[in-house]
């Protein structure tokens, strides 16, 4: 995986043929704040460059939260028991 800044907007690539999502919130939560700091910025517009694309909105919060913001589709709905 290759995380790179092009004109404040950042681009997470994964090269290696893992299945992932379209955009992988967890991976953004993970590098806005990095950007964040180096931008000196609260907001990040994000975009991972996988097969079927997305963009979001980082928003680095002061309790050590990240909001992601963006368009998704449900695409599977289910129950988890635990004993």
């Amino acid at each position: 995986m290759l995380v790179m800044i092009v004109s404040q907007e950042c681009l997470l690539l994964n090269w290696g043929g893992v299945p992932e999502d379209p955009v992988t919130g967890s991976s953004h939560c993970m590098i806005a704040p990095y950007w964040g700091n180096v931008l000196n910025k609260k907001i990040i517009r994000a975009y991972q460059a996988s097969k079927r694309g997305g963009s979001m909105l980082c928003c680095i919060s002061g309790n050590d939260r990240i909001n992601l913001t963006g368009e998704c589709i449900l695409f599977s709905r289910g129950e988890l028991y635990i004993k």
